[in-house]
């Protein structure tokens, strides 16, 4: 047994909702099994017990409702084997689901790749700058460098490219450079050696980087390595989809689009006085403040139009514009405009990501994260807990909160949970729960036809391990013959089934049959002239079912009582019992 805490369960950065799975072991340098305990602080300093034990704690854990959208520090304490800290995310909103998770913080992530860190989430706050890249179909990782360094314009910063990853590291004391990794290899791209740390600005869209090199905006092709200087004198703002690259001059403090080799200022001001900053694009449009007289700014790629007469939010995405605007009574409102131009007040809602339906999911209420459509009539109503960063992709709205990767499923009207059923050999569990060895069992999961579908069926057995059941499964009856079975699932909606008990029994002995032959003699009781043939079959667990017989070979027949044996000669009598789960008797002659 290997010395030593090892804490399996629960990852470091793991969201959890009404329960927490441990998986937990202590063991002292002398191979004595340790006093493990674990619990959570949340408020500061409240403090609930999870769980203890000695050498190893391996079970499933309620969490009291009361700690709910809440980071937490989960302490494992074990008594001469070691200390460990974890931060778990609570969030019991029926609205999202886990769909991978590591070890450590995510920070961006693909259909087959996770970039990440190691991250300690203790008090002390800090960062692991080991930066790794997992293959989520092979689950091997490699480490691309050990002095990742956070962006200073809003925490860690690295996203995967086409063909690994962009990133800032350091390269000694006070130099930091931006590094694109790529077929292997790490490709230094921008130096900072002037403190500006302009190295942290950059962004990726699709194949296309654009990035500072001390003063200079520069476009790479990351599929080609092609560069292209934008402007040997300026800052980077944004890129779009279509790559489009947005900028601020350092020349005459305006805001410029470079597209296609071309730049163009988008604002017809010439005064140097009047900065233009903060521009954000899809491509065709472009938000930016200006600062005198101070306004938000639309240029929607003919002309600019005052969006607001003073400094406020904005967001630009997937072709949809959301800005906020003080009405006559000072109070701030929030217009949505459509990419076909069409401007819509809606709810106060802040605003993290737009889906390209014009769904939007942002803060709202207390540590809330919300959903409001632009076609909606009714108010933004909660879904998940403000405790990660949002994005949509392929279809998807998505959290990415610590080390979990959580599916967004913002259907208010899927409130139905779905329901399970077990079959055992194919059929519905018999009242009395016996079986042969080898029975096989399955579970049968639909959700409301109008629901989300079926995200998965949990079960466990004998309260062991909770598992996700993917196929059919065998109770062989060697290990226990009494098999208690607790299951359910769970829709794309975050409704949870209630937990069903079934509880199944293997029947694995063999019944046995003993023979009794009581010879009937003549009158004169001079010769047998017959044999009373008696069966009697036992079996102490499911009962006997049948038995049978035949007489030389014959045809079996279904013993029903005593006959008799009159025929002339040698013979041979077979027989056999079943019991009442199937088990057979070997034929005893």
């Amino acid at each position: 047994m290997p010395t030593g805490l090892i804490v399996n369960k629960p990852l470091d950065g793991a969201i959890a909702k009404d329960s927490m799975e441990l998986d937990i072991s202590a063991y002292k340098p002398d191979g004595q099994p340790a006093n493990i305990t674990a619990f959570i602080i949340y408020d500061g300093f409240e403090r609930h017990y999870l769980a203890t034990g000695a050498g190893q704690i391996r079970k499933t854990v309620p969490i009291p409702s009361a700690i709910n959208a809440r980071k937490v520090t989960m302490n494992i304490e074990a008594w001469g084997a070691g200390y460990a800290k974890k931060t778990i995310f609570l969030d019991r909103s029926p609205s999202y689901s886990v769909v991978d998770a590591v070890n450590g913080e995510i920070l961006d992530f693909n259909d087959d790749k996770i970039l990440y860190t190691g991250f300690d989430y203790s008090t002390t706050g800090d960062l692991n700058n080991v930066l790794k890249l997992l293959d989520r179909h092979t689950r091997q990782e490699i480490v691309l460098t050990d002095k990742f360094q956070t962006n200073r314009h809003g925490g860690p910063k690295a996203v995967l490219t086409p063909k690994g990853a962009l990133f800032v590291q350091e390269i000694a004391y006070a130099h930091e450079e931006l590094t694109e990794y790529k077929n292997g290899e790490l490709i230094l791209l921008g130096e900072d050696t002037d403190g500006q740390f302009y190295s942290a600005d950059y962004e990726v869209q699709g194949h296309i980087a654009a990035f500072q090199r001390q003063r200079a905006v520069i476009s790479k092709n990351l599929l080609t390595g092609v560069e292209s200087v934008v402007t040997d004198n300026g800052w980077l703002s944004d890129l779009s989809e279509d790559g489009s690259i947005v900028y601020l001059s350092a020349s005459d403090r305006k805001i410029y689009k470079f597209k296609d080799g071309a730049s163009i200022k988008l604002s017809a001001l010439t005064d140097p006085s009047v900065l233009e900053s903060g521009a954000k694009t899809d491509g065709i449009r472009t938000l930016y403040m200006r600062s005198n007289p101070k306004a938000l700014m639309l240029h929607n790629g003919t002309e600019n139009i005052e969006l607001a007469p003073h400094d406020t939010g904005y967001h630009i995405e997937n072709g949809w514009i959301i800005y906020y605007k003080k009405d006559s009574q000072g109070t701030y409102q929030g217009w949505m405009i459509s990419p076909q131009g069409e401007s819509k007040l809606i709810p106060a809602i802040g605003t993290s990501v737009i889906s390209p339906d014009g769904e939007i999911l942002g803060p709202c209420i207390s540590n809330q994260i919300c959903y409001y459509s632009h076609g909606d009539v009714n108010e933004p109503f909660p879904v998940l807990a403000d405790l990660g960063r949002l994005l949509y992709k392929g279809n998807q709205f998505y959290s990415i909160t610590g080390g979990s990767i959580l599916a967004i499923h913002a259907t208010p009207n899927d409130i139905t949970p779905p329901k399970t059923q077990m079959l055992v050999n194919g059929a519905t569990p018999v009242y009395d729960g016996w079986y042969k060895a080898g029975a096989r069992v399955e579970f049968l999961a639909q959700d409301d036809p109008a629901g989300t579908g079926v995200r998965d069926t949990r079960y466990d057995i004998n309260n062991g391990p909770r598992q996700t059941y993917t196929g059919p499964f065998v109770l062989t009856g060697e290990d226990t013959h009494h098999y208690v079975l607790d299951f359910n699932s769970t829709d794309n909606n975050g409704n949870q089934e209630g937990q069903q008990r079934i509880v199944i029994k293997i029947d694995s002995d063999i019944p046995f049959t003993k023979s009794t032959l009581t010879p009937n003699w003549s009158a004169d009781k001079t010769y047998i002239k017959s044999y009373t043939v008696t069966l009697r079959a036992y079996d102490q667990t499911t009962g006997v079912k049948a038995t049978y017989y035949r007489i030389n070979g014959g045809e079996w027949k279904t013993y029903s009582g005593p006959f008799e044996m009159d025929q002339v000669g040698e013979r041979r009598l077979d027989f056999y019992s079943v019991d009442n789960v199937g088990n057979e008797e070997k034929h005893p002659a």
